[in-house]
């Protein structure tokens, strides 16, 4: 957190920039025109643009707020006096800490909790489908002999063991509903926790734990402690039936490590939500593991939710009047070097 607050908004009186990315043909990432609108009656002495914008290189100087998903790390070159970089999600991966570790004067936050329980809902719903095998099958089952010739392979809810990568706010949602199913469930993580009924593991315990579970659900945020910590060693240990539920970070897995175990074991299966837009590195290797018939992919919807904008749009408002104001801003990511990779 800066330490030089009172200096570093002694000029927010006079107009400046909030740029953005928030424009694409995906409702997700693209700010509705209403709240283009209300950001201009909200901050009329503030100009709202686009990374498109193609006059752009006149107000570099002027630039001090970013705002979106798409981060990339030339900016701190092109836009000298950033200030605040506000991310609409909640992975900051995308910022090289090498460029940050020394900047005294920037702040990061992130939209953490607005989508919490979307993201709930999806795993809740792949977790229950886990025993159910409706999406397994892919296909609408043609009569009830068919669907009772596939339950028979299926795992009771209350018979399974689950193991929770990540204590973060998602999977603090999961856990009344969880103990409500009447489900067993431990958690892997580096957090400390005072809940005496559930087990937590530290990440170091992972390989020696991993091959107690039927089930794992991804919820890890991606970091310098969690890219690929489930490597080839990890994956080679999980149950040849597993179901893998993944609606966090993908980057936590080595994906051709992944594709290798699902071919090698068609009894597991795996639940991802994850982009496979072109602008990802990993397109090609998630576009191979989603043609597995062990595998459902969701296209990146597990954070969307109805009242979605809103709510995006409340936070960054709230922590923009705080900015200008020169207070603590809700949300910041501290610059350790574990929040990055």
């Amino acid at each position: 957190m800066s330490q030089l607050r009172k200096n570093q908004h002694l000029n927010l009186n006079n107009p400046f920039i909030v740029l953005s990315d928030l424009q694409s043909s995906l409702s997700m990432f693209n700010l509705p025109e209403h709240f283009k609108k209300k950001f201009r009656e909200d901050f009329p002495n503030i100009s709202l643009k686009f990374v498109n914008d193609s006059n752009l290189h006149k107000f570099t100087d002027n630039i001090k707020v970013y705002w979106g998903t798409r981060f990339k790390n030339d900016y701190f070159k092109n836009y000298k006096n950033l200030s605040w970089i506000h991310f609409g999600s909640v992975g900051v991966e995308k910022i090289d800490y090498k460029l940050i570790k020394n900047k005294k004067n920037l702040l990061i936050t992130n939209s953490k909790g607005i989508n919490s329980s979307s993201m709930t809902e999806l795993i809740l719903f792949y977790l229950i489908d886990s025993s159910r095998s409706l999406l397994k099958k892919r296909t609408s089952f043609k009569n009830r002999s068919e669907y009772e010739n596939n339950f028979i392979l299926s795992k009771d809810l209350r018979s399974i063991n689950v193991l929770i990568l990540g204590y973060g706010e998602v999977t603090k949602k999961m856990i009344p509903s969880l103990k409500a199913l009447g489900i067993n469930f431990d958690i892997l993580s580096n957090q400390k926790c005072k809940l005496k009924t559930i087990n937590f593991y530290e990440y170091r315990r992972l390989r020696k734990i991993i091959n107690n579970y039927d089930v794992v659900i991804n919820n890890l945020p991606i970091n310098s402690l969690t890219k690929n910590i489930c490597d080839i060693n990890i994956l080679k240990r999980l149950k040849k039936d597993v179901s893998i539920i993944s609606c966090g970070r993908y980057g936590v897995f080595n994906l051709d490590a992944l594709f290798k175990f699902l071919s090698k074991n068609p009894e597991s299966f795996l639940y991802i939500d994850a982009p496979t837009s072109k602008q990802q590195n990993n397109t090609k290797k998630l576009v191979n593991l989603s043609r597995l018939k062990n595998v459902y992919l969701s296209p990146h919807i597990g954070g969307y939710f109805k009242g979605y904008w809103p709510k995006q749009y409340q936070i960054f408002a709230e922590n923009l009047q705080k900015f200008i104001k020169g207070r603590n801003l809700k949300n910041e990511i501290s610059f350790s070097k574990e929040n990055f990779l």
